[in-house]
């Protein structure tokens, strides 16, 4: 225990730098603010207490990363053998995600709206993507698919989100 207080500004740096990224990233995975933010304490946790075992053969953001998906990836397990009540009737009943809409710009919502009907394996893709700014490296990584998986991904998520909004702008 004698490099904790010397690790501790360190981590804080840390927290700091990733917090707000992953905060977005968890929001997505689990679909409200309080999961999200659940998800990513326990990323931290786990950062915190396996940061003797972390090699260095990926960035640490990606190491920060793949926890936090692992860690959402569980809880929508567990959701998916104990189902909680839908905030919206939107179909995703069957898919065990929770999601919240606040006040907030027409626009916006209705892009939340449109992402959340992607297939959850594309939608991921293309946050992380265009939102998060990650190279197709860095999210094959994370979600241990090849690049070319990863950029095929994001074409077919672009695709889906131009038609769907197309559709909606008939």
């Amino acid at each position: 225990m004698a490099r904790e207080p010397a690790f501790r500004p360190v981590f804080e740096e840390l927290y700091q730098a990733h917090c707000s990224p992953l905060r977005r990233t968890a929001l997505h995975w689990v679909g409200n603010v309080h999961d999200a933010e659940d998800a990513v304490q326990e990323a931290f946790l786990r950062a915190y207490r396996g940061a003797a075992n972390f090699v260095g053969g990926s960035a640490l953001s990606t190491w920060l990363y793949r926890i936090l998906i692992n860690i959402c990836h569980d809880l929508h397990r567990q959701r998916m053998r104990r189902p909680e009540p839908q905030e919206l009737g939107t179909g995703h009943e069957s898919t065990g995600r929770q999601w919240v809409v606040t006040e907030d710009h027409p626009l916006r919502l209705s892009l939340e709206r449109t992402l959340r009907r992607l297939n959850p394996r594309h939608s991921s893709v293309l946050l992380m993507f265009e939102v998060e700014g990650m190279k197709h490296s860095e999210i094959a990584a994370l979600l241990r698919i090849t690049e070319g998986a990863s950029k095929t991904r994001l074409s077919q998520a672009r695709r889906q989100l131009r038609a769907m909004l197309s559709s909606r702008a008939s």
